[in-house]
């Protein structure tokens, strides 16, 4: 089997103790230590274009003292190329948080989030991966995450929290996060899921006609545990619930042939801690079918390599895996296992994975940006 891995990141923890002080060269060796930490890198998300060509990433930067900061900087280079990787940014001679890395379908172009312009503005942005200059598409005023490309690479769509910014509490008003789709001919910029109906996480049909969504009415930060299945028009319109769970649900990813919507339900502490079994639904609503009934782990994030395979990341007796399931017999394939924590999108276990179903990143070591593929499918 390959033991390789996708993006890893390492948590390191220094656990002190309060009723036994360390020796004079035990503190030295603990400040040491402490100073190699600082010059360790983290990375808050990779992603690999659909065609396996190429890689990029985003890198959290340090400030001048050697902390880090609320500034990303996003890198990219070919997976074949030896050559440095190329910086993609909007800032001009200065740093910003640039994040929300989104691939589009045709691999020529990374759509991305950045408050280069405005601190705690951020924009809505387009680039290749030559580095030169990017291409801003909005001009909004609030909050934008998960930036997701049509399926013929024509519109993006973007969660969009209109008056808010990054870091705000969300206790001192209710804004509700909602889906703007932007055509990219025109920039034109389009809100078009309820005002009333916050949406946490969504994904588009193969044909590019509607969207998957997980959302719940009211306050987002307190109606997250009761979220239900819903599908929306991409042009606007009425959402249609098609589940009402009895626990959570997260992910919310449609099949290739636009038939089935697969999720992953189950109890869930938190909106950054998902867990449970894979199931699918068909696209007009229905009773839902668990397809890993037997998983001895819990599943935190999947992707559709075709209409009849999903692939999945789980927690499984203390290990990260990549697991694949045959949705039609339930038959559960681990096509890797290790000991590292598998992290593409900064919380949850989960991986990028190119079009072929098999082709991720790993190895992206916080030390020399080393930058290696896998192929789990081999």
């Amino acid at each position: 089997m390959n033991r390789t891995s996708a993006a890893v990141r390492m948590t390191f923890l220094l656990m002190f103790s309060l009723t036994t002080l360390p020796a004079p060269a035990e503190m030295s060796d603990v400040t040491a230590a402490v100073h190699a930490l600082e010059k360790v890198r983290d990375f808050e998300q990779v992603a690999i274009s659909p065609d396996g060509a190429q890689v990029a990433w985003v890198e959290l930067l340090q400030d001048a003292s050697g902390a880090p900061s609320r500034n990303t900087a996003i890198y990219c280079r070919s997976r074949n190329d030896s050559a440095q990787p190329k910086r993609i940014t909007a800032a001009s001679g200065n740093d910003a948080k640039e994040h929300n890395i989104a691939w589009s379908p045709d691999s020529r172009q990374i759509a991305f989030v950045s408050d280069a312009e405005k601190v705690g503005a951020p924009q809505l942005y387009t680039a290749n991966c030559s580095g030169s200059r990017p291409k801003r598409l909005t001009s909004l005023t609030g909050y934008l995450d998960d930036p997701r490309w049509s399926p013929d690479s024509k519109k993006i769509a973007v969660l969009f929290t209109e008056g808010a910014s990054a870091g705000s509490d969300p206790l001192e008003e209710i804004a509700e996060q909602r889906i703007a789709v932007v055509t990219l001919a025109t920039s034109e910029t389009k809100v078009i899921s309820a005002p009333d109906m916050y949406v946490y996480e969504y994904d588009w049909a193969p044909d590019g006609s509607a969207f998957a969504l997980t959302s719940a009415a009211g306050s987002g930060e307190n109606n997250w545990w009761i979220a239900q299945l819903y599908t929306l028009p991409s042009t606007g319109g009425k959402m249609s619930s098609i589940y009402k769970p009895p626990l959570q649900i997260a992910i919310p990813r449609w099949s290739p042939d636009g038939k089935s919507i697969a999720f992953i339900a189950g109890l869930m502490s938190d909106e950054v801690s998902t867990g449970g079994d894979v199931f699918i639904i068909s696209a007009s609503g229905g009773e839902p079918r668990n397809v890993t009934p037997k998983l001895r782990g819990s599943a935190s994030w999947l992707a559709w390599t075709s209409p009849a395979q999903i692939l999945f990341v789980q927690d499984s007796q203390g290990k990260s895996a990549v697991t694949r399931v045959d949705v039609g017999t339930a038959k559960i394939e681990e096509l890797w296992a290790g000991n590292e924590f598998l992290n593409a999108n900064m919380w949850l276990g989960s991986l990028s994975v190119a079009r072929d179903g098999t082709t991720a990143p790993r190895g992206l070591c916080r030390t020399d940006r080393r930058l290696e593929t896998s192929n789990f499918g081999q």
